[in-house]
């Protein structure tokens, strides 16, 4: 940051939202069940003693190539052929980022079975993004149906972003299973995935999950329209699935009320109208499919993950979007909306008149 007065400032002006972090799968026990291999002490000389057979023939750099094209769970496996491919495994920079900096977006991979749908470019490629896939600002959450980041608002509101179980997408749809087994698919981790206080209870079965953007798409291209998938699918969705079918269609109501009290309960100044009950309804597999997720700005190599802003949230509410108080920003972000926050510069100038206090009176 350019204005040191602004960098000894940061921590009192900004926040960040680990107040929410109970809604997502939890990470203390993921790093228990899920122990990535380290970084090999062994010299490359002692490496070299061990065959990668026909893969011996080949340069470094294309065997690299290679492996950034296996999917993770097989880069995973590779790690344990011998002690040569565990260091080719390790020498990767983008694999190296995502271990340094971002090791729990592979663990969740590894963990709920989406490991063999996705690469170690594509976390890579995400965590050098760090842009929402719905609305452009700063997405704080990494997706992992998609591998895509989302900003928390639209991570609660925007449907994309809602996995239904493969039951229900096979019903649906109008989706055979094999066409299901095509689809990015992962089993939930237990957990509560709620927030104290909060009426909830603990997720223990690993259910099957399925993006619905996906299931559509794939039901529209086995069907031809999406009319035909309709007239297909729906007279035995209604069936199997009466309620979940009413489900869908209450669901941005049902996530409108549930993220309301969400605000209520963090910021009850904040939130117009009665608080919300702890018996509502919300949609939790929305964040069993999502954890928390740095930025790495190459300029830098800075690790962000992301600040929400105090001018924002103590300040009086506003309808823009962009300046909601719950949206976070990367530091060179804050910098840029602190110009057009009037709160924050009317926080900030009370730091500096109460530093300037206690200077005096030293």
């Amino acid at each position: 940051m350019d204005d040191p007065i602004v960098a000894q400032q940061l921590n009192e002006l900004t926040y960040e939202r680990q107040d929410i972090y109970d809604l997502f799968m939890n990470l203390k026990t993921l790093e228990q069940n899920c122990p990535l291999a380290q970084p090999s002490i062994e010299g490359s000389n002692t490496a070299s003693l061990y065959p990668l057979g026909q893969l011996d023939v080949l340069p470094l750099e294309i065997i690299q190539n290679i492996l950034q094209l296996l999917d993770l769970q097989t880069l995973a496996l590779s790690q344990s052929v011998n002690q040569r491919s565990k260091l080719l495994v390790d020498s990767l920079p983008q694999h190296r980022e995502i271990v340094t900096h971002a090791p729990n977006a592979l663990r969740a991979m590894l963990s709920t079975g989406l490991a063999p749908h996705f690469t170690i470019n594509h976390l890579y490629r995400a965590l050098r993004a760090p842009e929402c896939i719905e609305c452009g600002l700063f997405g704080a959450y990494l997706y992992l149906l998609e591998c895509r980041r989302y900003c928390w608002l639209c991570l609660a509101e925007a449907s994309d972003a809602l996995p239904v179980s493969t039951e229900f997408a096979i019903h649906s749809f109008g989706l055979p299973r094999s066409a299901i087994r095509q689809l990015p698919c992962m089993k939930r981790l237990p957990g509560r995935y709620n927030l104290d206080g909060f009426h909830g209870y603990t997720h223990k079965r690993r259910v099957a999950l399925v993006n619905p953007k996906a299931a559509k798409e794939a039901g529209m291209k086995l069907h031809g329209t999406q009319e035909a998938m309709e007239a297909y699918a729906n007279p035995y969705a209604v069936r199997r699935f009466p309620r979940a079918m009413d489900r869908d269609r209450k669901e941005g109501n049902r996530n409108a009320t549930w993220l309301q009290g969400v605000r209520h309960m963090l910021n009850p100044s904040r939130v117009r109208g009665p608080p919300w009950s702890h018996h509502g309804h919300y949609e939790p597999q929305r964040f069993m499919a999502t954890i928390p997720f740095p930025t790495l700005d190459l300029s830098d190599g800075a690790i962000e993950w992301g600040l929400s802003c105090k001018g924002c949230r103590d300040g009086p509410p506003n309808d823009d979007v962009s300046r909601d108080w719950e949206a976070m920003y990367t530091k060179r972000g804050y910098l840029a909306h602190f110009d057009q926050c009037e709160w924050s510069k009317h926080l900030s100038a009370s730091l500096k008149t109460d530093s300037s206090t206690m200077s005096e009176r030293r």
